[in-house]
């Protein structure tokens, strides 16, 4: 990246930082960590509370609540998927760990979609 990149880099999960990362305009690492993981350390501990008052509440919900929280990080993570995919292509700097990162997030992306058709089974 360039020093007069960092200037017009939108601050990190802003709404410019996400049209940015959904065209695929940020680095690869960006894309990669903070596009498909980063909404994990937000998601898994608000998804915590809110299973944590649904057990106590109505404990009957669990199942759907799970399958909506798989299907949701499942849309996310797959249509994030021709963001890592385009980024990945042009990072050649990352040399061979572009295609181990690629084929983490379709691996990640096909396992949120096996355990929403799991949970769907389950109800």
């Amino acid at each position: 990246m360039q020093p007069s990149d960092k200037a017009i880099k939108p601050r990190y999960y802003s709404p410019r930082w996400f049209v940015a990362l959904w065209r695929g305009r940020l680095s690869f690492g960006d894309t990669f960590f903070g596009g498909v993981f980063g909404p994990a350390f937000i998601l898994v501990p608000v998804g915590f509370v809110i299973a944590l008052a649904v057990e106590m509440l109505a404990p009957a919900l669990m199942g759907a609540l799970f399958l909506a929280f798989a299907l949701v990080y499942a849309l996310y993570v797959s249509a994030l998927l021709p963001a890592v995919v385009q980024t990945g292509w042009r990072a050649k700097v990352v040399g061979g760990w572009r295609w181990v990162g690629i084929l983490l997030v379709l691996a990640v992306a096909a396992a949120l979609w096996w355990m929403a058709y799991k949970y769907w089974l389950a109800l």
